[in-house]
């Protein structure tokens, strides 16, 4: 009797799993469609706030400059030794956050005195018309002890197809430089859609913020014993 009861649950079950699979396979058949609208336009004024906080890519301390040590000639792109912590809030649809240097800015110090449109970077403290190029990159994810693999930026004049490191980084660029629109993407690291994560115009994503730029300098053209530096590189939230 036992074993009958045990047959007769299992064919009950049986049946239970048969009919809850014709269930999911039953065919959908539309009867009727309504279509409504739905929307929801907003007009207040937004806005753009930012935090930003360097760090010492090796520990993540919190640190006050952005420095290059252990630089040995020759070599050409090294990152900085920090990176930049960016928290962001950017709910005005034309808002944004840029990176520039200001070297012939008021209280630059050393004042870059060579061509509007190479005065962006480290400037030579001796000979001020020569500066050493800069370019950034900014991440979702802290990019370990020694962020990400330095590369010159991608060039498509001279560089063909390009190698996979080189289209994170974008050069840096002066404020002074006019031939840029003064919130140009290639100056934007996030705007209200997201970060900029690649090297194209229209290549920004969503993010959570904090995030995290880095940067690097080229050395190609540095002598020692020299210093090269600025005390201006300005990162800015901004409207347009």
């Amino acid at each position: 009797m036992q074993k009958k009861h045990i047959t007769q649950q299992l064919a009950g079950l049986m049946s239970v799993l048969v009919l809850a699979t014709g269930v999911a396979q039953a065919a959908f058949t539309s009867k009727q469609v309504v279509t409504k609208n739905a929307s929801a336009a907003l007009s207040g004024t937004g806005t753009v706030s930012m935090t930003v906080t360097a760090k010492l890519m090796a520990t993540n301390a919190t640190v006050t400059d952005v420095t290059w040590t252990g630089v040995t000639l020759p070599t050409t792109w090294k990152n900085a030794d920090q990176y930049l912590q960016l928290e962001t809030s950017i709910t005005d649809a034309t808002g944004g956050v840029r990176i520039v240097t200001d070297n012939k800015g008021s209280g630059a110090n050393p004042a870059y005195t060579g061509s509007n449109t190479t005065a962006a970077g480290l400037v030579d403290n001796t000979n001020h018309a020569n500066a050493l190029p800069l370019a950034w990159t900014v991440k979702d994810l802290v990019a370990g002890s020694t962020g990400p693999v330095s590369a010159k930026p991608y060039d498509p004049g001279t560089d063909g197809s390009g190698q996979p490191a080189q289209f994170q980084w974008l050069y840096m660029t002066d404020a002074v430089d006019g031939t840029i629109p003064p919130g140009a993407p290639y100056r934007t690291v996030a705007n209200s859609t997201g970060i900029h994560f690649g090297g194209g115009d229209t290549e920004f994503g969503a993010s959570p913020s904090p995030n995290y730029v880095y940067l690097e300098a080229n050395f190609a053209n540095a002598v020692t014993p020299r210093t090269y530096s600025t005390n201006k590189l300005i990162v800015e939230a901004f409207t347009q």
